[in-house]
């Protein structure tokens, strides 16, 4: 974030999007591609706030969670298709998945949450103490 910050003029923004690595989502790349998330790191909101402002960064919107349920968010989906005996059987499978979670979930009123938001996303600038430091 350093580096990132020092791109940025004085009172300039950034916007940091990260994909939500606590949520339902997760478990289930972490179960099916261990390598691929084992090169992942865990932020959680308050995380990913003191991570810019260690940066220098003043927080401008503090993260949260962002953005409704989306089935295809982390989902390994070739590492799962790779375990069934039979393609149309794996599309089968997935048809019944997004219609039957993905689609419902999408589409309920929620406030943005820990368990089905996709993303956490916090706006940061670099402010003029920072600068000159």
């Amino acid at each position: 974030m350093k580096k990132w910050s020092a791109v940025l003029k004085v009172d300039g923004q950034v916007i940091s999007a990260i994909p939500n690595l606590l949520g339902a989502n997760a478990r289930i790349f972490a179960h099916y591609d261990p390598v691929f998330w084992n090169q992942h790191v865990v932020f959680d909101p308050a995380a990913v706030d003191q991570m810019h402002v260690d940066a220098g960064l003043r927080i401008v919107r503090k993260a949260q969670y962002l953005g409704r349920y989306d089935i295809h968010m982390l989902i390994p989906w070739t590492k799962i298709a790779a375990r069934f005996p039979h393609p149309q059987l794996y599309r089968l499978f997935k048809l019944a998945t997004y219609f039957g979670i993905g689609l419902p979930l999408s589409r309920l009123p929620l406030e943005p949450s820990r368990r089905l938001a996709p993303y956490i996303v916090g706006v940061y600038a670099l402010s003029k103490r920072s600068f000159s430091a």
